[in-house]
């Protein structure tokens, strides 16, 4: 094996379908590499590109782990009229926080974790440990889910050359806390409105269904083995 084998893959997911829209494997040391986030830059523009002919009648969101918490990857999704929920893991992140009703304050997502307000209560299915459980399984689990509004501000020409604008855009910081287990929060950034029990549940379900397929890419990479440099 040689160090610096990375594997870029996105998979489409509908109601029903899953399948596997981009796939890349990369490496620091081939000729012409020019870094890692040009390469999640050209995978978001190949994939948008190949969806618009359906985009009339369907609506993209991009459903990511903590690896892609990075405003020059939203911008351009949003640039691409598509939608973003994303694992966060920049807490240091500024934002503006609604301080009281209508007072907005400078802060960031670390503060923004104690205005988050309950909006649902779910029951789904997931492999946790629980009490005094010696290893985890795939078992029912109740989800609690609270989120609240914050505003970023962001330079449009950010990993850019040339001139850009400053952009405001509203996102909601939701949290989803599995009930009874060992296992940490997790907090989703999204720009869809999370401000009912609906809009909660349906954001919850967006990222369980990313988290579903974290099997697919396990699969690829432990089976297939997609970052071993025999397959090149």
């Amino acid at each position: 094996l040689v160090p610096g084998y990375r594997t870029l893959n996105v998979l489409g997911i509908t109601p029903g379908r899953r399948g596997i829209l981009y796939h890349r494997l990369f490496s620091s040391q081939a000729p012409g590499f020019v870094s890692e986030p040009a390469e999640v830059q050209q995978a978001v523009q190949t994939v948008s590109a190949a969806l618009t002919p359906y985009k009339p009648n369907k609506t993209v969101t991009w459903i990511t782990d903590r690896g892609f918490d990075d405003v020059a990857v939203w911008r351009t999704m949003w640039e691409q009229d598509e939608h973003v929920v994303c694992r966060v893991y920049h807490f240091e992140r500024t934002v503006t926080l609604e301080h009281s009703p209508g007072h907005w304050v400078s802060g960031n997502l670390a503060g923004a974790q104690e205005q988050v307000k309950p909006l649902a209560r779910v029951q789904t299915r997931m492999v946790v440990q629980r009490g005094k459980q010696q290893h985890p399984k795939r078992q029912p689990v109740e989800v609690e889910i609270a989120a609240c509004p914050v505003h970023l501000t962001y330079a449009t020409n950010v990993r850019r050359k040339g001139q850009g604008q400053t952009v405001s855009k509203t996102l909601w910081l939701v949290k989803a806390t599995i009930v009874g287990t060992t296992q940490a929060p997790w907090w989703i950034l999204t720009d869809w409105p999370v401000e009912n029990e609906q809009s909660a549940v349906r954001i919850f379900t967006m990222y369980r269904e990313r988290w579903a397929a974290e099997d697919s890419f396990k699969v690829t990479k432990e089976c297939l083995g997609w970052e071993e440099v025999q397959v090149l």
